[in-house]
C-alpha cells in the first residue's frame, strides 16, 4: 500500500468513528434528561439553573460525555483494524488479548469515577457550597 492508500484507509475508519459518535449523541441527547434525573437522583442533589439556556447546555455537555464513553470501543476496534495489517502474528496476538482488556479497563475506571467521584465527591462539594 502507498501513502495515499494508507490515507484513504484512515479517512474511512474516521468516517465511520464519526458517524457512529453522531448516531449515538443523537440517541443521548434525547434521553438526556432522563440521564440528568438519574444522576440527581442517585446523587440526592437537585441540579439547578441560573440561566434558561442554561438546561439546554448542560444536557448537550451530559449527552456529549456519554457518547463519548459509547464510542470508545468502536473507536479502539476501527483503531486495531487500521493498524492490523501492518502487525507479525505475535503483535496480532497481543493486540487481541489487549484490546478487549483495555475496553473493560475503559469502563472500569469510569464506574469508579462515578462510584466515588461523582456519588461521594459531589454530594461533598454541594454541602460546601451551601455553607457560605
Amino acid at each position: 500500500m502507498n501513502l495515499l492508500e494508507h490515507l484513504e484507509e484512515l479517512r474511512i475508519r474516521l468516517v465511520v468513528v464519526g458517524l457512529s459518535f453522531l448516531i449515538i449523541f443523537m440517541v443521548f441527547i434525547a434521553i438526556s434528561p432522563l440521564a440528568a434525573q438519574l444522576l440527581s437522583k442517585s446523587t440526592g442533589i437537585d441540579f439547578v439553573t441560573l440561566h434558561p439556556a442554561e438546561a439546554v447546555i448542560a444536557y448537550v455537555r451530559l449527552a456529549l460525555f456519554l457518547a463519548v464513553l459509547a464510542v470508545m470501543p468502536i473507536a479502539l476496534y476501527h483503531l486495531y483494524l487500521f493498524i492490523a495489517p501492518a502487525l507479525r502474528r505475535a503483535e496480532l496476538r497481543a493486540a487481541l488479548i489487549t484490546l478487549p482488556f483495555s475496553v473493560v479497563m475503559f469502563y472500569a475506571g469510569v464506574l469508579f469515577g462515578y462510584a466515588v467521584i461523582v456519588r461521594l465527591g459531589l454530594p461533598f462539594l454541594a454541602m460546601l457550597s451551601t455553607r457560605a
